[in-house]
Order: C-alpha cells, then structure tokens, then sequence
C-alpha cells in the first residue's frame, strides 16, 4: 500500500478527488477525533464533530496555501467546529472573580506535575482532564495543548483575558487534586 505525502493528499482534495478524500480521513481523523475527546465529554459528539470538521476541510482546502503545518491548519478547523458546538449550545463559562488572587500553593504547580509524570499514565492525566467541567477544560486545552494565549482563548470563548486565567487556574488546581487522590489510590507518597 502506497503512503500518501500530504502534498498529493492536498493536491487530490483541491482536485475533489474522492481517493485524496478517503487518505486525508484516514491519516488524520485519529488526530482530529483526539484533539476533539480532550474537549468533549461524549465521544458521539466528539465524533459527529470530527465528520464535521474534515467536511469543513474539504469546503476550505483551497484556503490552505501551503504555508505552515497542514495538521495544525486542519486542527485549527477542529477547534472552531468544537467552538461552535458550544455556541450552539448556549455554553457559557462559570465565572467567578473571587478566586483571583493566586495562591502561594499555586506557585509550586509546576515542581508537583513534573515529580509525577512517571507514576501516572498519559491515558489517566487524559481521563482526568476530560472530567474536568466544561468551561475549564476548554480553556485548559486551548492554553496547555493548542498554545493559545489567555488574549486569543478570551476573544474565541467571548470572554475576558483575566475569566481565561482563572479558570486555567481552576483546572490546574483540580487537576492537581485529582492527581494527588490518584496517587494515593496508587500508595505513591510525596
């Protein structure tokens, strides 16, 4: 079986051909469906919008000029489909301004999530994002794994700068305790 260089596969689909079509759904379908499990819940929805997104690439392909990562492109139209689903569903973060301040224990996140990357598993870390609540886990993941900024992330979800702060805030400290409880379902000791 012949391997398919995202060139042809461009090229084919700028073309409609229907092989190019088949070939950009398989090579990329498995990373768009991931980047769409981090957001998303249900993993019906997640794939009903994967089948959206790779029709929206087919409609823009011509759109792409060639510049830059064609996965990161084709990420890009992911999000934006996961985006308007959420629109769509009149989502809307919980905002709360009392947790501002930053605590000191906030500082040592990061010594904490490197000390544990060994004793869990990349699929658990996943899970334990996915339970995050919605509006923290899509800020979460906008910021951590798409590197957005907290001034992109506010103009897409329409909210402001400092409300994408705290909730990445929020996540991190959840997450950090669901870490901490797994580590100790694990009898890891810090």
């Amino acid at each position: 079986m012949t391997d398919f260089r995202d060139e042809d596969i461009i090229r084919g689909c700028k073309k409609n051909k229907k092989k190019a079509q088949f070939e950009l759904y398989k090579k990329y379908a498995p990373v768009l469906r991931a980047v769409a499990y981090r957001y998303l819940n249900d993993r019906d929805i997640a794939d009903d919008l994967v089948h959206d997104a790779i029709i929206n690439i087919f409609e823009k392909i011509n759109q792409y000029k060639g510049s830059g990562s064609f996965e990161g492109w084709m990420k890009r139209i992911m999000i934006n489909t996961i985006l308007m689903y959420f629109r769509k569903q009149k989502f809307i973060l919980p905002i709360d301004d009392s947790y501002m301040m930053k605590n000191k224990e906030d500082e040592s996140d990061g010594d904490f999530f490197v000390k544990i990357t060994n004793k869990v598993s990349q699929q658990e870390i996943l899970e334990l994002i996915n339970n995050l609540p919605a509006g923290y886990r899509m800020v979460f993941n906008l910021y951590v794994f798409e590197n957005y900024t907290h001034k992109q992330i506010a103009k897409m979800l329409n909210i402001s700068e400092s409300t994408s702060k705290t909730q990445l805030m929020r996540a991190r400290k959840m997450l950090k305790q669901q870490l901490m409880e797994l580590l100790k379902r694990k009898n890891f000791e810090f």
